[in-house]
């Protein structure tokens, strides 16, 4: 691994800024792999491979009020993230965890760590002539997801699958202000978090297969 930094103060400090650049890599992880059941188990601890975190890190600090009896400063930060798989053991073979009703976890070399991966929707099967016109999951009725055909062979199967986002946010945000008079501090925190995605599950309940 490596950083890269630089630290800027202006107006005796009243305002410093400090921004970072990393490059990270994680060799041999640990993972639990399905292995031929000649062996007796059915999945094994492993060193699959290797992970890369790459990132930007901006922080800027301001003394806004600095007074013998008032003080107030203001931090701010800001982290871009991008997290990708460089190796899959020796043949860098995609690692998929099924679940049984559509959405899966993969581990393929080049996405982020742990994407979903599933059926992509295009809409609602609103109509029984949708369900004759559409490729269908069996077992789908009116109301269900309509999923994309992928390949196109006129079928929703497992060849349909894509990778469709995963849970690591895109870019991290916090801001803290904190204040003290006298004997009494107050500190005020505000995080967020953009561009991760979720899975509803909840969903399933209410639209069938």
């Amino acid at each position: 691994s490596y950083d890269i930094g630089l630290e800027l103060g202006l107006w005796n400090n009243r305002i410093y800024m400090t921004i970072d650049y990393y490059n990270k890599r994680t060799n041999n992880l640990l993972y639990n792999v399905s292995i031929p059941s000649i062996t007796g188990f059915s999945n094994a601890i492993t060193n699959v491979g290797d992970i890369k975190n790459e990132g930007v890190e901006i922080e800027l600090t301001s003394r806004n009020i600095v007074n013998s009896s008032l003080r107030w400063t203001t931090s701010f930060n800001v982290t871009k993230n991008k997290n990708s798989v460089m190796r899959l053991g020796s043949d860098d073979e995609r690692v998929i965890n099924l679940h049984s009703r559509g959405m899966s976890w993969i581990l393929e070399v080049g996405s982020p760590m742990f994407s979903y991966y599933g059926y992509k929707m295009e809409g609602v099967l609103k109509t029984k002539k949708d369900l004759q016109d559409y490729p269908i999951i069996p077992g789908q009725l009116e109301g269900s997801v309509r999923y994309k055909d992928l390949n196109g062979d006129g079928k929703i199967d497992q060849d349909d699958r894509m990778i469709l986002g995963n849970y690591l946010p895109k870019i991290s945000m916090g801001m803290v202000n904190d204040f003290s008079w006298r004997n009494w501090d107050m500190s005020i925190t505000l995080q967020s978090s953009l561009g991760a995605k979720i899975y509803d599950y909840d969903v399933l309940n209410y639209t069938g297969i």
